[in-house]
């Protein structure tokens, strides 16, 4: 609950925020905004290495001289992001044509510099299960600087340079948090052995994390450099539609699943059974997500951010589709890590930019805007195709498990696109939820809620209870990088 409530107020504030953003700002303002995250994303080094997980996974991620030993590489690492930012920054701003914004690529190196000297003693407190402490660093920082967006866009003249200063003043607020509420002092240390534990962990990681930016922030760069500001605000508006809800039950499932799998890894068919109802949960869940936005985003945009975003109901509707192929990739991303394997992941991605290659190719023909949501989808099916047949492979998870549940979901994506496209789009907002609600009901109806889910959920549920009361050390998953939440 802890987690569920954290991630529910962190993407809430993020959501209001952006939606306060979007109103305010111009499309070419919001739209230059939208690609600070971007920048940040390929060039922030030390979000993706894992360290964080590695403190909680480790049997040594307790002792002073490990953390000591994180901070220094994180301190290295955040030095080397800034500095890639800062000097990056014609080039950034001259390929995405938007020349005046050279100097706010500049002062984005401050986010990095931040993170630099952020305190690990909350991540260690996960070890304990004690999960409140990581929680508030994430949300209080969020709410304060949503409580501020109003007045610092006004204060600013409704430019990008407030989104630019938002998102620093967020970094350094996380910054202070860190430090308020660790019980150990700030250190900064060295050990050879940890050092090498850590490049060993997070090299895949980091690798993936480039992979992730052509995912997630590839399509937008495109967009930006073929399409312009005004196309790049009206898709980065349809992308955090439809990425905000997957990123915040993928997450909060994986946290609560990978403590799970991590303890059964060694039995065989208690490991299968955990797995079947991790993949039965998120292709359900994808299912009433997707049918819901495929159904009514067009209507949920026109009604949040106003009528300059109109008719967004097919692109929002092919994102949708994407995203809930990547939420049931994270069923056997979560299987491979509880078995210390970090390469799932980063192999399925290699595939998966194949999609990013195919928009770069739509762009360069001069193709309709969806052609660009559209190649995300075949990325994501190439992609959950490889990872689900290497965890097979690697990790004796049988296909048929995953196989199964994702029919179900595509049978209730295809269906909404169905009746969407034979009703021109034009059902109202109370009857496209209804339609989404009796499309999940129809899915979970059968095999999904009264077959093998049942009993799944019921012994995860038991397992996870028995963890908890043993004060067990959980790994968890990697950290989700910060661009990915702050979808501006």
């Amino acid at each position: 609950m802890t987690l569920t409530m954290g991630e529910f107020l962190s993407y809430g504030a993020v959501f209001v925020r952006n939606f306060l953003l979007a109103r305010i700002l111009s499309k070419e303002n919001f739209g230059i905004a939208s690609t600070f995250a971007m920048v940040v994303s390929l060039l922030e080094i030390s979000s993706k290495m894992g360290l964080g997980v590695l403190i909680v996974q480790s049997r040594r991620g307790d002792e002073p001289k490990f953390q000591a030993t994180a901070h220094s590489i994180q301190v290295l690492t955040s030095l080397i992001g800034a500095a890639a930012i800062f000097l990056s920054a014609d080039w950034v701003s001259t390929f995405l044509r938007v020349p005046q914004a050279r100097w706010a690529f500049q002062c984005l190196a401050l986010v990095p510099l931040l993170r630099a000297f952020e305190h690990y003693d909350v991540t260690r407190m996960v070890r304990e299960i004690r999960f409140l402490p990581n929680v508030t660093v994430d949300v209080v920082p969020q709410i304060l600087v949503t409580l501020a967006a109003w007045p610092v866009a006004h204060l600013l003249d409704k430019s990008y340079a407030a989104v630019l200063w938002l998102l620093v003043g967020g970094r350094a607020l996380c910054l202070i948090a860190t430090h308020l509420l660790a019980k150990r002092p700030y250190r900064l240390g060295w050990d050879k052995e940890h050092a090498r534990e850590f490049g060993r962990f997070g090299w895949p990681l980091l690798v993936n994390a480039v992979l992730m930016f052509a995912i997630f922030q590839g399509d937008r760069a495109i967009v930006g450099r073929y399409y312009g500001m005004e196309d790049l605000a009206v898709y980065a508006v349809a992308a955090s539609l439809s990425l905000v809800p997957g990123l915040m039950f993928a997450k909060v499932l994986s946290a609560v699943t990978l403590p799970v799998l991590s303890q059964v890894q060694d039995l065989k068919s208690e490991y299968r059974q955990k797995y079947d109802f991790c993949v039965q949960a998120l292709a359900l869940f994808s299912a009433a997500f997707a049918s819901g936005l495929i159904l009514a985003g067009g209507q949920v945009t026109r009604l949040v951010y106003g009528p300059k975003y109109e008719g967004l109901g097919p692109l929002i509707g092919l994102l949708a589709a994407g995203q809930a192929l990547r939420i049931i990739r994270a069923a056997p991303t979560i299987a491979a890590v509880a078995r210390g394997d970090t390469r799932n992941q980063m192999f399925s991605n290699v595939f998966r930019v194949g999609g990013f290659a195919f928009a770069i190719a739509v762009a360069l023909a001069g193709m309709d805007l969806l052609w660009v949501a559209a190649s995300g989808v075949g990325g994501e099916v190439l992609a959950l195709t490889v990872s689900v047949l290497r965890c097979s492979r690697e990790h004796d998870v049988r296909i048929k498990s995953s196989v199964v549940p994702t029919a179900v979901c595509c049978l209730c994506v295809g269906c909404a696109m169905f009746l969407n496209r034979l009703t021109g789009g034009s059902l109202g907002l109370v009857a496209s939820l209804a339609w989404a609600v009796i499309f999940t009901i129809a899915a979970s109806g059968g095999w999904l809620l009264f077959g093998e889910f049942r009993r799944n959920a019921w012994a995860t549920l038991a397992l996870v209870s028995e963890g908890l009361g043993r004060a067990s050390t959980p790994p968890l998953p990697a950290d989700t990088p910060p661009v990915d939440r702050e979808i501006l």
